[in-house]
C-alpha cells in the first residue's frame, strides 16, 4: 500500500509528458500513455484509442493497483471507457488472474487528419500500431504519384497514409489475415482512399 502515492505520481508524470511535453492531444486521440519501464511503471502499458483506455498488465505487483490506475486515468480523461487485459502465460508466470471485461465496440481514432477504425480486443491485442504515426506521416511525404506497396499492412496504416495524404497514384495492401484486411478496407472508405488489399 505504501507504493501507491509513488506509482499514482509516476503516472500522472507519463500523462503529462504526452499531453503537455509532446502536445499529442493537439495531434491525434490515439497514443501510448504509459510505456512500462520507459515510464517507471514496469509491468503495465496503457494506451489510448480515442474515448477507450487499454490497459495491458505484465506483473501482478502492477496488477493490484489496478483501481488506483484507473481512477488516476479517470481524472485525466473523465469521459473514457477502460478495457484491460494480460496474456494468458503472463498470468501463469506472475500467479494473477485477470479477468478482462467485454472487449469495448470498435471505435475511429484520428491522427494527422487520417481516421481509422479501431478494435481493442481484438486477437490483434496491439490493435493498431501508435509507436508508427510519425513513420506514416514520413512515409506519406515520399509518396506524391508513386505506386506504393505495403507489406504486413495489417489494418492499412502506412497504405492508406500513402493514398490519403501522400497522394500515391496507386497503393496496394497485403495481410495473411482476412480479418485486418476487412478493417483495412474500412480504414481506406474512411478516407475515401482507393486502396487495393489482398489477403
Amino acid at each position: 500500500q505504501g507504493d501507491i502515492p509513488a506509482a499514482v505520481k509516476t503516472l500522472e508524470r507519463a500523462v503529462e509528458l504526452g499531453r503537455q511535453l509532446l502536445g499529442l492531444d493537439a495531434v491525434t486521440d490515439a497514443y501510448r500513455l504509459v510505456h512500462a519501464e520507459g515510464d517507471g511503471l514496469s509491468g503495465l502499458v496503457v494506451d489510448r484509442f480515442g474515448a477507450t483506455l487499454v490497459l495491458e498488465f505484465f506483473a501482478a505487483g502492477m496488477y493490484r493497483f489496478r483501481d488506483v490506475i484507473q481512477q488516476t486515468l479517470a481524472r485525466h480523461y473523465p469521459e473514457s471507457a477502460f478495457y484491460w487485459f494480460a496474456e494468458e502465460h503472463v498470468q501463469k508466470q506472475e500467479s494473477f488472474d485477470c479477468r478482462a471485461p467485454e472487449p469495448p465496440p470498435p471505435g475511429i481514432i484520428t491522427e494527422h487528419g487520417v481516421r481509422f477504425r479501431v478494435a481493442p480486443g481484438s486477437k490483434h491485442k496491439t490493435v493498431f500500431f501508435l509507436d508508427q504515426r510519425d513513420n506514416r506521416r514520413l512515409l506519406a511525404s515520399f509518396c506524391q504519384g508513386k505506386r506504393v506497396l505495403d507489406l504486413c499492412c495489417n489494418t492499412g496504416g502506412f497504405a492508406v497514409y500513402a493514398k490519403a495524404l501522400g497522394g500515391a497514384e496507386e497503393v496496394t495492401g497485403v495481410d495473411l489475415d482476412e480479418e485486418v484486411i476487412a478493417l483495412a478496407k474500412q480504414n481506406a472508405n474512411l478516407n475515401q482512399a482507393r486502396v487495393r488489399f489482398l489477403q
